[in-house]
Parts: structure tokens; C-alpha cells; sequence
């Protein structure tokens, strides 16, 4: 049945999406494209203020960036020509990559510890042991 009258203003608000939001800068690659949409996908829509989007694009870079020397790593591993300089080497990219990104995570609140440890607003159930000097 139709709603005869004015409408409520609660109706004539247009629902906003909860996630997404900010579209991939142009000049990432297609898998860092591919990684900045999946992060914004899981995240709700204001998470990411404008401000931190140049945070968001360098974490994707190294993100696509770490992926490709772990193959590179993994290939020099199977190759039994490969000298132990080259893969101390790669050893070090892959370290510097994993920095980058565990401080760009943290800044921009990704990482576990810094995830609420809350579900739906409660607190989750933690086991409460008493101290054993107490009865």
C-alpha cells in the first residue's frame, strides 16, 4: 500500500553504502589496484580519511612489492646456481618491505593490535582467573 502525505525526512535519505568508498589511484598497478580495493572492501566506508590515502597507496605498493620478492626468493631457492650474496640480498628486501608495511598497518590502524577487541559493540569473554594469592 502507497504512503499517502509527505514523506518523513528518515525516508527520503538516500542510504549510503557501508564500505568502499575511495576508487584506486590511477597510477597504481593492477594488483596493487586489486589490493587497495580488497582493503576498502573489509573496512567501513570512513575509515580511510582523504589525508591518508597517500598512506593507503604506498601500502599497497609495498604490499604487490613484498609479494613479488618472496617469488623471487622462492625462485633462488630452487636454483642451486644462485650465490649466497644474491639471496642475503633479497633476505634484506623482503625485511625492509616488512617493515614498511608493519608501520604503514599500524598508522593506519590495520594491523591486529590495533583492532578493537570488541564484537558488535561488546566486549568479547575472556576467561577471569583469580590471582593464586587469593582464596
Amino acid at each position: 500500500m502507497k504512503q499517502q502525505g509527505r514523506k518523513s525526512k528518515a525516508a527520503a535519505v538516500i542510504p549510503f553504502p557501508i564500505s568502499g568508498g575511495h576508487p584506486p589511484p590511477a597510477d597504481l598497478t593492477t594488483e596493487e589496484a586489486a589490493i587497495w580495493l580488497d582493503i576498502t572492501a573489509k573496512m567501513p566506508r570512513d575509515w580511510f580519511a582523504v589525508q591518508n590515502l597517500p598512506l593507503l597507496t604506498q601500502y599497497c605498493r609495498h604490499t604487490a612489492r613484498a609479494r613479488h620478492i618472496a617469488k623471487l626468493i622462492t625462485a633462488h631457492e630452487k636454483n642451486p646456481e644462485g650465490t649466497p650474496y644474491q639471496y642475503d640480498a633479497l633476505l634484506k628486501m623482503q625485511g625492509r618491505e616488512t617493515a614498511n608495511l608493519c608501520s604503514l598497518a599500524t598508522k593506519m590502524r590495520l594491523a591486529q593490535s590495533a583492532i578493537d577487541e570488541t564484537k558488535h559493540g561488546k566486549p568479547t569473554v575472556k576467561a577471569s582467573a583469580k590471582p593464586i594469592w587469593q582464596p
